[in-house]
């Protein structure tokens, strides 16, 4: 499949801080983390930005984001981008408490003017209930035969790759986009956020 060009990357950040929920779904070490920055450099331009429990949070501030230690601090929170690094650490999906809170987070973005970046590399965290609020989906390379039949992940995947899930395989520069509400999607190209740190971005627990 055709991979889309410069001026049509352009359009998928256009309106990426009016998003609600963000989701990218990859491998580790399939390059997710470098294209969530990516995402968070484009909406740093409207929103001041949060990282949720970054193990390096100094390092984080001096990148000029904004460190949350914890939950409870979502609640003050008005117009910003939260940034949540394999979400199924903090949140795991068989805790029935941590359902519910992030129903009502997901809930209540929208009337906040928050704007929240799930990147994670366990499809099992992305179930039904999930899906229902991700307004945009990055999807990296991955195993498509292991996400579960009727994932949101999986249709993607299938209806963006010539020959569906077979040989499915992305480079480290590309990725997959679907925005039901901008009706765009295709295989896409992108570049390191100009800040990009290696170390502290993405392999902080080598530094500790």
């Amino acid at each position: 499949m055709e991979i889309k060009t410069e001026t049509r990357e352009q359009e998928i950040f256009k309106d990426i801080h009016n998003k609600k929920v963000i989701l990218i779904y990859g491998l580790t070490r399939s390059g997710k983390t470098a294209l969530s920055y990516k995402i968070i450099e484009k909406i740093m331009k409207k929103k001041q930005i949060y990282i949720y429990k970054h193990p390096l949070p100094n390092e984080i501030r001096n990148l000029g984001f904004n460190y949350l230690k914890n939950v409870n601090q979502l609640s003050s929170l008005l117009d910003c981008c939260v940034y949540f690094d394999e979400p199924q650490i903090s949140f795991p999906r068989e805790d029935k408490k941590n359902n519910d809170f992030l129903q009502k987070l997901f809930t209540i973005a929208g009337q906040r003017g928050l704007t929240l970046i799930f990147s994670t590399s366990d499809s099992r965290w992305v179930n039904r209930k999930t899906e229902a609020f991700v307004e945009s989906w990055f999807i990296k390379d991955c195993e498509p035969y292991l996400i579960k039949n009727g994932s949101k992940i999986k249709h993607i995947i299938k209806e963006n790759n010539l020959f569906g899930l077979t040989d499915f395989k992305l480079n480290r520069e590309e990725f997959i986009f679907y925005d039901r509400g901008e009706e765009l999607e295709g295989k896409f190209k992108f570049k390191l956020p100009s800040f990009w740190d290696e170390k502290v971005l993405s392999v902080p627990y080598r530094n500790i």
